[in-house]
């Protein structure tokens, strides 16, 4: 840790304290990207609820882990989230535009009333029938 002397006078506290957080900070986010090999860290200030706060401080204390730590992870998962649920929405998107399509086909043309599975797999039978008998 850094020891800084007392700033000289009233009128250089501003500066001071400015000079000192400004060296604090950078070490500090220096620190985290040597420790934990993150990528670089971002200081972002959070307002809590008193019970929200109190218990992140006992998720903390009891998980051996710093209330930032917890936080970040929280946020990653908001957002993973968040992605999925837009990757669903655009799903849902193109599933409606789908319907769009079927039902305006159906206007135009109609609904067919018969099973064109079956009807396909009985045509490439007798395809392939015709196909033997020719061959014999």
């Amino acid at each position: 840790m850094i020891s800084w002397p007392s700033p000289p006078n009233d009128g250089a506290r501003i500066t001071y304290t400015i000079v000192y957080m400004i060296v604090y900070t950078h070490m500090y986010v220096y620190t985290l990207i040597e420790v934990t090999g993150m990528t670089q860290l971002y200081r972002a200030q959070v307002l809590l609820e008193r019970k929200q706060h109190e218990a992140l401080q006992t998720l903390a204390a009891a998980e051996g882990r710093s209330m930032s730590e917890i936080i970040r992870e929280a946020v990653a998962e908001y957002l993973v989230d968040q992605d999925e649920e837009a990757e669903a929405r655009r799903g849902m998107d193109a599933l409606d535009r789908l319907v769009a399509f079927r039902e305006k086909i159906e206007a135009r043309y109609g609904v067919y009333e018969g099973n064109l599975v079956t009807e396909s797999r009985t045509e490439r039978e007798q395809e392939i029938e015709q196909t033997l008998k020719d061959n014999e």
